[in-house]
């Protein structure tokens, strides 16, 4: 994948994550991998267009790694690839997420980001 600049590799924990948002005001995507998802692997090749389209969105993709597993966990992800679309923080602190989707479907992720943004 050619790396857009609002397009960074996350290898980190959920807590990581949340500080990583916590004073984003802007939206954020997050997607979930895996190495061996056929789907993940089509997503990769489209999203660099996507981040494209969207300079100020924050893109940001977590395989399946030890790092990232406490992410995983958090949101009881069973299947991949899963978006999560985070925008501003919760009165707790915590990241909010304003919508999901699971598997990729590249107008879907468009509409997502256009109702959000």
């Amino acid at each position: 994948m050619s790396q857009a600049s609002n397009y960074q590799i996350f290898d980190g924990t959920y807590e990581t994550l949340g500080i990583k948002l916590k004073d984003r005001r802007s939206l954020t995507v997050l997607m979930l991998t895996s190495p061996t998802c056929v789907v993940c692997k089509r997503a990769k090749m489209i999203l660099p267009t996507i981040c494209n389209e969207n300079p100020d969105v924050q893109f940001l993709e977590a395989g399946y790694t030890d790092s990232t597993k406490s992410i995983f966990q958090h949101f009881s992800v069973q299947n991949v690839p899963q978006f999560f679309f985070f925008k501003g923080t919760e009165l707790n602190g915590e990241p909010k997420m304003v919508t999901n989707l699971i598997g990729f479907d590249a107008k879907e992720v468009r509409l997502k980001i256009t109702q959000f943004i």
